[in-house]
């Protein structure tokens, strides 16, 4: 049985039960009033008694069935936030692969670096200085090995023979009369 016919079943119960208590209390009072029968009186105060208690457990029953219906709502309203969240992360995490590419001077579409604007436009910015930044370095380091390239190709070219060396003193030492020049 589901929820909502379990609701109407009992709801539908009680309603009755609670009509037939009416009806009972109507015949109390009209026997209470013509001071008849005392076996019949007592019969229908336990009835009602009776009707009283089971009352009191749909009535219980009915409290359950809208207390497991919130629950039931709170967790779809609970998963459908997960799905938010999900989603949620889902496109952060698009985002920041985005952020990755651009800062680090990756080729991005336009429709990524338009997500990206259109998700946190400080992120945006941030990723465009950083790429500008990684380029300068890039740029350094390429220029600096390109100047190291152009000392060396010169050192090589160079003709050590047309080379003007200025004078140089030498003193040599005096070589031993036992050594002889061959």
């Amino acid at each position: 049985m589901k929820i909502r016919e379990a609701n109407d079943y009992y709801s539908n119960i009680l309603s009755k039960m609670k009509d037939y208590r009416t009806e009972l209390v109507k015949k109390q009072d009209e026997i209470k009033d013509n001071h008849e029968n005392k076996k019949e009186l007592a019969n229908l105060e336990k009835e009602i008694k009776n009707i009283d208690k089971n009352c009191n457990t749909v009535t219980n029953y009915l409290n359950a069935i809208n207390s497991i219906k919130t629950n039931k709502q709170q967790i779809d309203a609970g998963k459908e936030e997960v799905k938010a969240k999900m989603k949620q992360m889902k496109e952060e995490r698009k985002c920041l692969d985005i952020f990755r590419r651009i800062s680090s001077g990756e080729k991005v579409s336009p429709a990524d670096e338009q997500r990206l604007m259109i998700y946190n436009k400080e992120m945006y910015s941030m990723a465009k200085i950083m790429a500008l930044m990684n380029k300068e370095k890039t740029t350094e380091k390429f220029h600096y090995t390109e100047c190291e390239e152009d000392t060396q190709n010169k050192i090589e070219k160079m003709d050590y023979d047309d080379m003007e060396v200025g004078e140089i003193s030498l003193e040599l030492p005096e070589v031993p009369a036992n050594i002889s020049n061959k």
